[in-house]
């Protein structure tokens, strides 16, 4: 009998959110524009400051040490 090796080590998705590191996590960026003018905008990196990502993990211990500055981790169902 063969069985699926998924099934035995509990393989689950994880949502990982990461602080962006082109705007610090602020979700905008300030570009000069002039001598003594700044415009702020949008990051287009990331999403109010935060970066998604999905990994396949066997436990969230594991995804938390392979990402210790990230904000929030979710189980994907």
């Amino acid at each position: 009998m063969i069985l699926d090796i998924n099934l035995r080590r509990h393989i689950m998705d994880v949502k990982i959110s990461l602080p962006c590191l082109e705007c610090d996590g602020l979700g905008t960026t300030t570009a000069r524009v002039n001598v003594d003018r700044y415009v702020d905008s949008d990051c287009a990196h990331c999403e109010d400051g935060l970066v998604a990502a999905t990994e396949t993990y066997e436990s969230l211990q594991d995804a938390i040490a392979d990402y210790p500055d990230a904000i929030t981790f979710q189980r994907v169902v």
